[in-house]
């Protein structure tokens, strides 16, 4: 193994990914896909009340269409 390969096999390894970092692979996801997907919906969310500013009474609705838009990103 090169001197390369063991550097992209440590960093790999720090960023939670378990392959090598050769950019011959498909490219690693990014932060925000790395991002657990209960986080991301939650995230979303929360922009969504925001967006409506802020008003309470719709919590279920707000995540149901979080789960819809993360969902269809993938």
């Amino acid at each position: 193994m090169t001197a390369e390969a063991d550097v992209s096999k440590m960093m790999a390894q720090k960023d939670g990914t378990t392959r090598d970092l050769d950019p011959r692979r498909e490219p690693l996801r990014s932060a925000e896909s790395r991002e657990p997907r209960i986080e991301r919906i939650a995230r979303r969310a929360h922009e969504l009340y925001e967006a409506r500013g802020g008003t309470d009474g719709r919590a279920l609705e707000d995540w149901l269409q979080a789960e819809r838009e993360i969902d269809a990103e993938s």
